[in-house]
């Protein structure tokens, strides 16, 4: 089986392992694996399953093989580094990234790429993935972010006569997929505030033809919202630009 691997343990010796297309999490122990130490987030990787995952956690395999992501582009360079090999950097932003988000690595890069072609970049340094998974949710979420410039050398080149051109006032401070989660939520605890009054008024007024039916059809909303609070989930593809200020977390 071909996967992604999507977050590694170095005390434990394990990694997770994601298959876009089956939309499932296995977990391999590093223990024998050749060269571990070079193992990197987003690597693609062999397995083989030794156990199907269940709704509480991931599966179990064994790695059987991994190699590095090969970011082979004729338009803009990427690069895990602060620089590019053989390259010089002309101008970088340091106020902002450039991040996309999508349902799988590739789906992600692409996406990337394409913002960074939008506004006249040529180079994505110090490239990161991230991946978003949440129990109880088969798929996960692939988030890249990257710092942009400008670049000159063999390969490498900007537009004549074109610098970078980056919105930095469109920048937000978070994901759109995330922002989503979050106004879902809100929605769902409003609703609660709303419904229960409601049907407990319906109750003690006898809409219903026993007092216990307005706990159970409250219970039952209860149980529903939170379903869906813990489920709910967006991947949808999309770029956007990530601002570096100081964001308050609670």
């Amino acid at each position: 089986m071909q996967g992604t691997v999507i977050a590694i343990n170095r005390v434990n010796q394990y990694c997770d392992i994601y298959d876009s297309d089956n939309k499932a999490t296995y977990r391999a122990s590093l223990d024998g694996v050749a060269d571990s130490d070079k193992l990197v987030v987003g690597d693609d990787c062999l397995y083989t399953i030794t156990a199907q995952p269940t709704f509480l956690g991931p599966g179990k395999a064994t790695l059987d093989k991994f190699r590095a992501l090969i970011f082979n582009n004729d338009k803009v360079a990427l690069t895990r580094e602060a620089s590019y090999p053989e390259h010089s950097t002309i101008k970088e932003e340091h106020s902002c990234l450039l991040a996309a988000e999508g349902s799988y690595e590739k789906e992600c890069r692409s996406a990337l790429i394409e913002l960074a072609l939008k506004y006249h970049v040529n180079a994505l340094l110090d490239l990161k993935l991230e991946v978003v998974t949440r129990p109880g949710v088969k798929s996960a979420l692939f988030r890249y972010t990257a710092r942009p410039a400008l670049i000159t050398g063999a390969k490498y080149n900007p537009e004549p006569g074109q610098g970078m051109d980056i919105p930095t006032k469109l920048a937000r401070r978070n994901s759109p997929n995330e922002a989503k989660v979050r106004y879902v939520r809100v929605l769902l605890l409003c609703f609660l505030f709303i419904a229960v009054p409601c049907v407990m008024s319906m109750g003690a007024r006898g809409v219903f033809p026993s007092l216990i039916w307005s706990q159970i059809i409250n219970a039952a909303l209860i149980v529903m919202c939170m379903i869906v609070f813990l489920l709910v989930f967006f991947r949808k593809r999309q770029a956007f630009i990530l601002t570096l200020k100081p964001i308050n977390r609670k």
